[in-house]
C-alpha cells in the first residue's frame, strides 16, 4: 500500500494505492478515532487498513478510474489542473489508487 497526502485550495486530500483492491466495503472512524477502509480483495478476503492522522471530516470518493469530472473538480478547478495534480504526485497509472478528501 502506498499514501500520499495533498492540499489544494479546496481540500486536503489522500491518495492510496491498494494493490490488491477490488471493491470498497465500509469507510469510517473506530473506536480510537481513527479512520478505516474495509475493502474486499481479489482473493475474495477482507482486508482493513488504518489511517491515523485522518479525522471524521474525510469521506471516501471512489477510484481514481471511476471518478467523474464533478468529483475531480470538487478537488480542483477543472479536470485537467486535477490531471496536473496527479502528475505532479508521480500518479502515472490510476488503477487500484482511491480517493479520500475532506473540505477546507
Amino acid at each position: 500500500m502506498r499514501q500520499i497526502q495533498f492540499e489544494t485550495s479546496k481540500v486536503y486530500g489522500l491518495f492510496v494505492k491498494i494493490d490488491d483492491f477490488k471493491e470498497m466495503k465500509r469507510v469510517g472512524m473506530n473506536l480510537g478515532g481513527n479512520f478505516r477502509i474495509q475493502y474486499e480483495t481479489v482473493n475474495g478476503t477482507t482486508n482493513t487498513f488504518t489511517v491515523v492522522w485522518l479525522d471524521e471530516n474525510y469521506k471516501f470518493i471512489g477510484l481514481l478510474t471511476n471518478l467523474t469530472d464533478s468529483q475531480k473538480e470538487a478537488v480542483c478547478k477543472d479536470a485537467d489542473e486535477f490531471a496536473s495534480l496527479l502528475e505532479s504526485l508521480g500518479i502515472d497509472d490510476l488503477d487500484n489508487w482511491i480517493l479520500l478528501t475532506a473540505n477546507k
